[in-house]
């Protein structure tokens, strides 16, 4: 078998694949989607790169929403903002000295 032929025989096997998604998710984490489809098959694979992307961008975006989650980050919010604070009064101070 040459490699054209070799090369043939592998897209024509591409074009029969399918592939079928299963999600699973955390009870404290909210529904996000899209939706499986009906059948939770996938034959082609640009849909199927589209579906994952999307699926995944929404669970991040959901799981940062469950108290697991949302709890720690406002708390790390708050200290970086805090943090911002008193780098900021610090950096007022160095001024307020080079000018006295």
């Amino acid at each position: 078998m040459t490699n054209q032929q070799e090369e043939k025989e592998n897209n024509s096997l591409l074009f029969y694949a399918y592939f079928r998604v299963e999600v699973a998710t955390v009870e404290d984490v909210p529904d996000f989607g899209p939706s499986l489809p009906q059948d939770a098959f996938f034959s082609d694979p640009s849909d199927l790169r589209f579906f994952i992307l999307a699926k995944l961008i929404n669970a991040e975006y959901a799981a940062l929403k469950s108290p697991k989650f949302a709890q720690p980050m406002a708390r790390a919010r708050e200290a970086s903002h805090l943090l911002l604070l008193l780098i900021r009064a610090h950096e007022a101070q160095k001024v307020k000295k080079t000018w006295s």
